[in-house]
């Protein structure tokens, strides 16, 4: 099982490390660098990309969509069309732009896809 980790910011290296403990070793990354945490030495251990293109070409099977929110939709998209199931941070966007085309390819292509939510397992909430 191949991911692909979309947007390393705080969120994205904590699913990045999450996954890694999982047992987990085939692992791309999609980053612009322009995020404002320090560069992390794990990072350098993995195929890294700078577009969605490249990252997509390398066929994963999941994508986490962490980079900023106002990009979730697009990524979610360009990667559901390639046959990725999607694991998505909330919010999944920052308008309805696009969410119609993104759940009709979901259902399309018969993925799995979530939008993450810290308590949907709380036994509070649930």
């Amino acid at each position: 099982m191949k991911f692909l980790i979309c947007g390393l910011g705080s969120i994205g290296s904590r699913h990045l490390k999450n996954i890694i403990q999982l047992g987990f070793k085939d692992i791309i990354l999609l980053r612009t660098g322009k995020s404002n945490l320090p560069h992390l030495d794990e990072f350098s251990k993995y195929q890294t990309f700078n577009n969605i293109k490249d990252a997509l070409d390398e066929k994963p099977n999941i994508c986490v969509v962490s980079n900023p929110t106002s990009m979730h939709v697009d990524t979610a998209i360009a990667a559901a069309k390639k046959g990725c199931h999607l694991f998505i941070e909330k919010p999944i966007s920052s308008s309805m732009k696009g969410l119609d085309e993104l759940e009709a390819i979901i259902k399309k292509n018969k993925l799995i896809s979530l939008v993450t939510y810290q308590f949907r397992y709380h036994p509070q909430i649930k």
